[in-house]
């Protein structure tokens, strides 16, 4: 590898190590403003909420507090009960958030107390003992309707307006953040290019992602309930339904980091394996490169092996004839020996029968 390739491997992993923290930050953006829009943004999450801090009963027991009536006065409580409260206030949280989510352009918060009234009345054992002045008192203490952004001044004070216009600027801030999420994927996959190094990338930043949405979450309702477990505020509300609140509140980014963390496993699991083969490729690579040098060792020897009973080998072919004449002179002095042997017996022979 060149310099200059070197230097453009170099300065690629950088750019994709750039571009995956650029990613990890816009998928937190992502997960901060869905948390927000799922819980504080959403009428039927705060429906929940309310009735886990038991504002329906509270409203309830205002509401009986305000009649001071004698005629009516003990049958409140069971003209207006709290599925009756509740009703109203789905119908007024439906209005406002339609408001702020731009669903609507005209804000109602009008409660109708028609049918508490009529409720009311209808628990009077005899109507006809309520004269006009125990009626007139009767409707100026519970009106038809009840206009919450009057009573509030919120119109006056434009609050709702303002809340709007900063709720779209946040939907238009995700669009951008998705927008952006997808072109920061789309460019980690035009310059890394091969599966393995693509999947590597995004499943690492996705597992990232997800331990830090539910890492800091779970981490602070932790510390929030051991520190304020005990504590109350302005000495008298109690810091617990708080604390429910916060932690269903986080409980949105908990659930989006359990599902970054599933999405980067998986997409981990593909360059895992493709590691782990090209781990084995190479071991076996390394064993029969391993097989290859010993049988050239092997082989070399055999070699050596050769060159050194070679000059033996001559030695034997040199020293064979030696004895093969050797053994025929050996055989010649023996047949002379003999014959010499003879001679001299036959001569004796002669002399003796001469004598």
């Amino acid at each position: 590898m060149g310099l200059s390739k070197k230097i453009f491997f170099v300065l690629k992993k950088i750019l994709i190590v750039l571009l995956a923290m650029m990613l990890i930050v816009d998928l937190l953006l992502m997960v901060s403003v869905s948390t927000v829009k799922e819980t504080v943004l959403n009428p039927d999450f705060i429906e929940e909420e309310l009735d886990k801090l038991g504002v329906y009963s509270m409203i309830q027991r205002t509401i009986i507090k305000s009649v001071n009536a004698s005629i009516v006065s003990d049958m409140v409580d069971a003209a207006i009960p709290e599925e009756m409260i509740r009703k109203q206030v789905h119908n007024v949280l439906g209005n406002v958030f339609g408001y702020l989510n731009s669903e609507t352009d005209t804000l109602d918060m009008t409660i109708s107390l028609i049918e508490i009234k009529k409720e009311i009345l209808s628990h009077v054992p005899n109507p006809a003992f309520i004269g006009p002045v125990a009626r007139n008192t009767f409707n100026k203490q519970i009106p038809d309707r009840l206009d919450l952004s009057d009573i509030l001044k919120l119109g006056e004070l434009g609050i709702l307006a303002h809340l709007r216009m900063l709720i779209g600027y946040l939907m238009i801030f995700f669009y951008i953040l998705a927008a952006a999420a997808i072109i920061l994927v789309l460019s980690i996959i035009l310059i890394e290019r091969k599966i393995e190094s693509i999947t590597l990338t995004l499943g690492l930043s996705s597992l990232i992602t997800g331990a830090i949405s539910y890492g800091i979450p779970a981490i602070g309702v932790f510390l929030l309930s051991y520190l304020l477990r005990d504590a109350y505020i302005l000495n008298f509300i109690p810091m617990n339904p708080l604390l429910i609140i916060i932690e269903d509140m986080l409980l949105p980014a908990k659930n989006y980091g359990i599902q970054m963390l599933t999405i980067g496993g998986i997409l981990l699991i593909f360059p895992i394996v493709k590691i782990y083969k090209k781990r084995k490729e190479k071991k076996q690579e390394k064993t029969k490169e391993k097989m290859i040098e010993d049988k050239q060792k092997t082989k070399e020897n055999i070699l050596e092996d050769k060159e050194t009973t070679e000059p033996m080998l001559e030695d034997k072919k040199t020293t064979e004839p030696m004895l093969e004449d050797k053994e025929t002179t050996e055989n010649m002095l023996e047949d002379r020996t003999e014959e010499f042997m003879l001679e001299d017996k036959q001569e004796t022979k002669e002399n003796m029968l001469e004598e």
